[in-house]
């Protein structure tokens, strides 16, 4: 494996701005014990399932369905988040029903109002916004940064539906959609050496910057680099799908939808989003990565090498050890990035997991079709020999 050099980068501390030594504490940054996937480049947050001890977690890695998710590198010609034809003349949700007269009774047996429908264009002729010319309606659309204010003025009309189109793909790929394709993922452990990560992994602005930064007491490496994120132009929206990432309604469309249905007050809101929006529609099923047929790879986007999923497939049949096997795995195999060699997994051989040769490199899961002619390599069978080489002690 070649050798990795490491960045010597001046850490001012809170007592002094320019000493380029550790603070008295940080003695315990020699070993790394608990692990955790970082995104150098974005603060979206993803779920994985590398958030403890690396031997204890890795063969849990075979949930990660989100992980992979993050990853998904949209074909051309697909979108994340796609606008459905306007419903016109369609029923519209409970919510724009018009209400009953009255309670049950007290009007005799007067019928209901009929129900409302989805209107149709409008007409310029009439009063208010709707007379104001469509490049005025999508400079206010500009202005709205709330989803669900977007959609409900686009369901004022057709005509402002399809001028807001774009506006409600971009809100909803901002509320829901993880991205993580093509950014630096380092799976680091939380005492690694902060004066000694991969080479070239962060740029000459990023490490003048972190020289500029003061280091607290307190604070975790992955605390210390996550300010970074600051860098990157997408960091206000980034910041604000991590604050609502606690919620498991507001990680995904589906949970979303389908623990709003259950109240009453946001059901009729869902069921408008329904049926305007269509969330992550080509993503791939975690199930369809790994088949004999399978069109699916995960690619190294720096080194410029792929794996197959139909590799990891004939694996999977072959030895039965490896049947909860899946790109996840292959990740940790060659990501992890710590100042201890003792990862607790029982493997003492030549490759040096604790220090991988793609730590801090740029990932995507796509099909195959995108890497013809672009000079990707097919290491499949190099890197699931290495990973059984690795894990014998299994067989």
């Amino acid at each position: 494996m070649p050798s990795f050099l490491a960045y010597t980068v001046s850490l001012p501390t809170s007592d002094s701005s320019s000493s380029k030594n550790l603070p008295t504490g940080y003695e315990r940054f020699a070993m790394g014990r608990y692990f955790q996937v970082h995104n150098i480049d974005n603060a979206t947050p993803v779920e994985t399932s590398m958030s403890g001890k690396w031997s204890e977690n890795f063969w849990a890695s075979n949930q990660d369905s989100d992980f992979m998710r993050a990853l998904w590198s949209v074909p051309q010609g697909q979108k994340r988040v796609a606008v459905k034809p306007y419903p016109s003349g369609q029923l519209a949700p409970q919510k724009f029903q018009l209400p009953l007269p009255g309670p049950p009774g007290q009007y005799g047996n007067r019928l209901p109002f009929p129900p409302s429908r989805y209107p149709k264009d409008a007409n310029l002729d009439r009063d208010g916004i709707f007379r104001l010319s469509n490049e005025i309606i999508a400079l206010i659309f500009t202005y709205l940064d709330d989803k669900d204010d977007i959609a409900f003025l686009a369901m004022s009309c057709q005509r402002f539906f399809g001028i807001a189109s774009p506006f409600l793909e971009q809100a909803f790929q901002k509320a829901f959609v993880r991205s993580w394709a093509g950014d630096r993922l380092i799976c680091l452990g939380d005492e690694s050496d902060i004066h000694k990560l991969p080479h070239d992994m962060l740029t000459e602005r990023e490490v003048k910057f972190l020289e500029g930064e003061k280091l607290r007491r307190e604070e975790s490496i992955y605390d210390y680099l996550a300010r970074l994120w600051t860098l990157n132009p997408d960091f206000e929206s980034h910041l604000s799908m991590r604050q609502n990432g606690s919620r498991r309604k507001d990680r995904d469309f589906e949970d979303y939808c389908i623990i709003s249905l259950e109240s009453y007050r946001r059901s009729s809101d869902v069921e408008l989003f329904q049926n305007i929006v269509q969330v992550d529609a080509c993503n791939p099923k975690n199930e369809d990565l790994y088949t004999s047929n399978s069109p699916y790879i995960f690619r190294n986007l720096v080194t410029r090498e792929y794996v197959r999923g139909s590799a990891v497939f004939n694996l999977r049949q072959e030895k039965r050890y490896f049947k909860w096997l899946c790109f996840e795995h292959l990740f940790y195999l060659r990501a992890t990035w710590s100042s201890d060699p003792d990862l607790r997994h029982g493997y003492w051989g030549p490759i040096e997991l604790h220090q991988g040769k793609w730590a801090g490199h740029r990932f995507d899961l796509t099909v195959i079709d995108n890497s013809k002619g672009k000079e990707f390599r097919d290491i499949s069978d190099e890197i699931l020999e290495e990973l059984q080489d690795v894990f014998a002690y299994y067989s």
